[in-house]
């Protein structure tokens, strides 16, 4: 779905794009602050002088780590905060999924929120009505739509949420983390959608750290590092670059006895990787719809949290299932000696071998701490050919 170039056909325009902020003040109660105090603080910046374009119809992502401005960005352009200096150039409005539950209220049904974000996204009042049911439907909530928000898992917000901002049809949509908005099957629907969407001429904007998300559904990029432009291009260039960064920051992966690949900084060590059965017996193949289980141990660690990946991907390098506990991207408490499971429910994968890949990465993704390719590699026999699924799950811990 790569696009041409749309010079005459600009949607978005960031122009020389500074947002400062004036850091918190350390006293707790805020109110007894002096006047001159406020002004006094010392100033941090978000984002300096950024600038990029984005064409009618395509899809532009924003690559970079917790904390690297993507964020500011989006709200930059979505005008839901003024730049300090530069400025952005937009010929429609915005609709957006920032954060999760952005304007929506706990207390009401989702039947209610919905229409009340389709109707401040610029619907009227029949219009919204009239998208109830394709919003339901999308986001999969048909069943709960009259239960009160407040009822709902995070998951189910968001893909509410997604639903109903994509519902409006919109001219520029911007969606911050995608990974976000649900479990993989339902990203997987979203990307096509959203693809639909750049199809019919819409403008979106995206940040992910899943640089395969990104590659699979956008047309161009712009990385990010604290605040400042690194790159901007078509995305497997502005992606290539990015990759390349991680990899000099933690040094050349290495190879293990066993075959794998392995990189990170070494603040982190995983050892013991294995795929078991739900009662934790190691096994090499299953049945496609059997239960399983992927485990590993953190042998040794100089840091207290860490975000934790377990993948798996075909022997082409296609990545059919991500696994992923980041808390929120502070990442989870770990120790030395810690072991950490995922179950799978039911592997609802096509015949043929896999290979697993676990990972450790500092919290906000800046880099890895440890992260091992092919750490393990197993069969599954049944029907079908190999592809994506969405596979209930859930992670615990045990200490050493």
């Amino acid at each position: 779905m790569r696009s041409e170039h749309r010079a005459a056909e600009v949607v978005v325009k960031a122009d020389h794009l500074t947002k400062t902020f004036r850091a918190p003040h350390p006293t707790r109660i805020r109110k007894f602050v002096h006047i001159r105090d406020m002004f006094s603080r010392e100033r941090f910046t978000a984002v300096d002088d950024v600038s990029f374009e984005v064409y009618r119809g395509e899809v532009f992502g924003l690559i970079g780590a917790n904390g690297s401005g993507k964020s500011t960005v989006l709200r930059l352009v979505a005008g839901l905060t003024r730049p300090t200096s530069g400025v952005v150039l937009r010929s429609a409005g915005v609709n957006g999924l920032l954060s999760l539950g952005e304007g929506m209220q706990g207390e009401l049904s989702g039947r209610d929120n919905a229409y009340t974000v389709a109707i401040l996204a610029g619907l009227s009042p029949r219009e919204a009505r009239a998208k109830l049911g394709w919003i339901a439907e999308f986001s999969e909530l048909g069943d709960v739509m009259d239960q009160p928000l407040r009822t709902y898992s995070d998951g189910m917000k968001l893909r509410l949420a997604f639903a109903a901002s994509v519902a409006v049809e919109p001219e520029i949509l911007v969606i911050d983390e995608l990974l976000a908005v649900g479990d993989i099957r339902f990203r997987q629907r979203c990307i096509d959608y959203m693809k639909e969407l750049a199809g019919s001429g819409a403008t979106i904007l995206v940040t992910s750290h899943s640089l395969g998300e990104l590659e699979e559904i956008c047309d161009r990029a712009i990385w990010l590092r604290n605040g400042h432009t690194m790159s901007v291009g078509d995305i497997e260039t502005v992606s290539h670059h990015y990759a390349n960064a991680m990899r000099d920051a933690v040094g050349p992966a290495s190879v293990e006895d066993d075959g794998s690949m392995r990189m990170g900084s070494g603040e982190a060590e995983l050892v013991d990787i294995f795929v078991t059965t739900p009662s934790g017996i190691p096994i090499d193949d299953l049945r496609a719809g059997e239960p399983v289980a992927f485990e590993f141990t953190v042998a040794d660690c100089s840091v207290s949290h860490a975000i934790l990946g377990v993948s798996l991907s075909l022997e082409d390098g296609t990545t059919v299932l991500d696994l992923i506990d980041d808390a929120d991207e502070r990442g989870v408490p770990i120790t030395p000696g810690a072991r950490f499971r995922t179950e799978v429910e039911r592997l609802d994968l096509g015949s043929g071998e896999y290979f697993v890949d676990v990972g450790l990465y500092a919290p906000g993704w800046t880099h890895p701490l440890d992260y091992r390719w092919h750490a393990r590699s197993f069969a599954v026999t049944g029907p079908g050919q190999p592809g994506k699924l969405t596979p209930p799950h859930r992670w615990s811990r045990e200490n050493a």
